[in-house]
């Protein structure tokens, strides 16, 4: 009889506040080079809401730039970018420092601010079930771990509750259990989801659509394709 693990699995679920009109996104001849890299040449891309993207390639790639021009956090060269009807974002950067300021403000504090309707008891609701006990919601942010870091980006997301989720190495500095749960709660996701990810196990049972970036360009991979490849 083996003993169940006492490791606590964090609940997370995203919801979608509404949804977004069927087209979600659409990439035309879209171009951007660094001085020492080309992240894409006359990309053409179409994403349909509910679809679940994985983009993979090598560290250094281009993969998190690829993620900041959809966002128009950088601008491209040449091209367009739109984003569908209705569609609401929400985004995890992959510096989480970037995300979450280091301060004397109280994590509480910081998920509250993202939607001021949220009641004390679904604030705490949601603390509990990213497995933040009685009285670290009530830590400063300048000293949350990485893994409370992410939790609470997690948190950020659940409250928000968007129908588009833009997520860059979400798995970072969580444990076994906590990607695991991701993982599961992002394969239930009824929202569309583009994240870039290094976990197999994540790409596998997730996405039903994965993008590689490459020296040689941009393509889009079977399962079987994936399955083989070394990234």
């Amino acid at each position: 009889n083996l003993k169940r693990s006492n490791i606590q699995r964090p609940f997370i679920r995203f919801e979608i506040g509404r949804p977004s009109g069927k087209q979600v996104l659409s990439i035309e001849n879209l171009n951007k080079q660094f001085e020492t890299a080309m992240i894409c040449e006359d990309l053409h891309f179409n994403v349909f809401r509910g679809e679940k993207i994985a983009i993979v390639g090598r560290n250094g790639i281009g993969k998190t730039s690829m993620l900041r021009l959809m966002l128009d956090e950088i601008r491209a060269d040449d091209g367009t970018i739109e984003w569908g009807y209705e569609t609401h974002i929400g985004y995890m950067p992959q510096d989480h420092h970037e995300a979450i300021e280091k301060s004397d403000d109280t994590a509480h504090k910081w998920l509250g601010q993202w939607n001021t309707d949220a009641t004390e008891e679904q604030l705490r609701s949601l603390f509990g079930r990213l497995l933040f006990s009685k009285d670290e919601p009530f830590k400063p942010t300048k000293v949350l771990s990485g893994g409370e870091t992410v939790r609470l980006l997690l948190a950020k997301l659940m409250l928000l509750k968007p129908n588009v989720l833009l997520l860059d190495e979400p798995t970072n500095h969580l444990d076994l259990e906590s990607i695991r749960s991701l993982t599961e709660s992002l394969d239930r996701y009824e929202g569309t989801c583009i994240f870039v990810t290094h976990d197999r196990q994540m790409v596998t049972q997730v996405a039903d659509r994965i993008i590689e970036m490459s020296k040689s360009g941009i393509r889009e991979l079977s399962p079987e394709q994936f399955s083989e490849g070394a990234f």
